[in-house]
């Protein structure tokens, strides 16, 4: 498992958008302040607004602003907007299928480490990040 630069860009953005309370903040700002290719940033804030965390207003006085607060969003609200939930092997997803799953040393450990990363990536808000 590794974080993905858009990854980044959306933790980047909402802490901007928080910092910002409630105020609209055009991406192109946003894309500007840290370096972000626009295009790239654009696909970056449809993934964010498609999971709700945040909200999009077209038009010269548009902007973004987030809908979720701060102190109830987590680094993993935003790692699963992006890149979907976390499987650091495929035996871990609900679907998959193995011969060896019931007896499988392997596949409680990578559980556990996964459980392990879930939790403390589910504990960090971005309010948490800013204090």
């Amino acid at each position: 498992m590794q974080l993905t630069r858009q990854t980044e860009y959306a933790v980047l953005t909402l802490i901007e958008l928080a910092q910002k309370r409630g105020e609209l903040i055009k991406t192109g700002d946003i894309a500007e302040k840290y370096g972000i290719p626009i295009q790239f940033l654009k696909k970056t804030v449809n993934k964010l607004e498609l999971a709700g965390l945040i909200e999009t207003q077209r038009g010269c006085r548009g902007g973004l602003r987030l809908v979720k607060p701060m102190e109830k969003t987590t680094l993993y609200d935003i790692y699963k907007a992006i890149e979907g939930p976390i499987y650091i092997n495929p035996c871990l997803k609900p679907d998959y299928q193995c011969v060896r799953q019931l007896e499988c040393k392997l596949r409680q450990f990578f559980g556990d480490i996964q459980a392990y990363i879930v939790e403390k990536m589910d504990s960090v808000t971005i309010k948490d990040i800013l204090d």
